[in-house]
Order: structure tokens, then C-alpha cells, then sequence
């Protein structure tokens, strides 16, 4: 796949991950008030955050 097809995949609703996915969240949505985002996967805690450079970080 071409990064052009890559890229109209993630920004064209109709098509890719958009269609599959079960919910879809703004990023500004989860981190309105601080950089962290606590997210239970069964028995395991994971921490989802926000860099200085705004990159997205998933720990366990």
C-alpha cells in the first residue's frame, strides 16, 4: 500500500480503520485537563500519555 493510500485511509471516514472501528475519540477529548489517560485491559492497568512534542505514549 502506498503512503498516499495510507494516508486517504486514516483520513476518509468511509474507508479503513474508520469503518472498523467501534468508537472513535479526539485525542483533545482524553486529555483535556492533563496528559494522562488510565486504561483497564482485564486484569492489567495500562497508561496512555501525552508528550511534550505530542506524541502518544502506551505504557503497562
Amino acid at each position: 500500500m502506498s503512503q498516499t493510500d495510507r494516508s486517504k485511509s486514516f483520513s476518509d471516514p468511509e474507508q479503513g480503520l474508520f469503518k472498523k472501528a467501534d468508537l472513535i475519540i479526539h485525542s483533545s477529548d482524553l486529555f483535556e485537563t492533563n496528559g494522562l489517560v488510565l486504561i483497564k485491559h482485564g486484569d492489567e492497568w495500562y497508561q496512555l500519555r501525552r508528550t511534550r512534542h505530542n506524541r502518544l505514549i502506551l505504557n503497562k
